[in-house]
């Protein structure tokens, strides 16, 4: 559990740094004063099996990250940006998908400032991509020149985390003999 006083939402500050004009330290109020984007998005773990039980929908509400980095002046040497969290995870994303406009940071959940297990006060959301992409708790946002390998790439993970459809055909089962006409299928 992440608890430490600079995740409250008085005392939090995001620092925006590397390959900008404008190097910038935001609190969530500066943040919260940006124009808000809200989007109904589905989160998967890259590991949940067809079926299971680590994906949920939610309404997110927050700024779309390439308003804060014009904010800050990306360069454009930048080829990507690398995010650190408080729990000393991190990873990076190019720059074609921190600037997406459905690249945002969100701070609200379902209408509620965004509890802690999904990283409060501030995490990110990138479309088409698995939760490992995603990171939570997020202490900093880097621009940097040079591809970085995160947490789960150094250890072998995909560093595209691209979402794939994730589907189990339940009926007809694999034994099945299926005579002419019609035949229910089912699944997940």
């Amino acid at each position: 559990s992440q608890s430490s006083d600079w995740m409250k939402a008085g005392t939090y500050t995001l620092s925006i740094s590397g390959a900008v004009e404008h190097p910038l330290t935001l609190t969530l109020s500066d943040l919260q004063a940006l124009p808000a984007v809200e989007q109904m998005r589905t989160l998967e773990c890259i590991g949940n099996p067809s079926g299971g039980s680590l994906i949920g929908n939610a309404v997110w509400k927050g700024v779309r990250l390439r308003d804060v980095l014009a904010t800050a002046g990306l360069r454009s040497s930048a080829s990507e940006i690398r995010f650190a969290c408080a729990d000393d995870y991190s990873t990076s994303i190019p720059v074609a998908l921190a600037t997406h406009p459905d690249a945002l940071l969100v701070y609200d959940m379902n209408g509620r400032p965004l509890p802690n297990e999904h990283g409060a006060p501030l995490r990110a959301l990138f479309p088409g991509r698995y939760g490992m992409k995603q990171p939570k708790w997020i202490s900093g946002i880097e621009a940097i020149t040079q591809p970085y390998l995160g947490f789960w790439e150094r250890q072998g993970g995909s560093n595209d985390a691209i979402s794939r459809v994730n589907s189990r055909i339940v009926t007809p089962d694999d034994s099945d003999v299926i005579a002419a006409g019609s035949y229910p299928v089912s699944g997940v």
